[in-house]
């Protein structure tokens, strides 16, 4: 007696071939669109952060602008 019926797990059916393919490009594209976010804080914080790191060590005061940030 098989015990996969009892349990509600009917027949195993082969994959679908497309399904691997389709799941593989929707993988590409996440990646993808998480790299250009990431791409994009980072500039976004290099340009907030240039400022400071470009200061004399000397200075207490440095502009920064968080023009990019106005929107949020």
């Amino acid at each position: 007696m098989d015990p996969l019926p009892e349990r509600g797990m009917g027949a195993v059916t082969a994959p679908n071939c497309a399904e691997p393919l389709a799941r593989r490009r929707r993988h590409t594209w996440l990646l993808a669109t998480l790299t250009e976010l990431i791409g994009d804080c980072a500039q976004a914080a290099g340009e907030v952060y240039r400022p400071v790191a470009e200061a004399r060590p000397t200075r207490t005061d440095v502009t920064v602008n968080l023009g990019l940030f106005a929107g949020l």
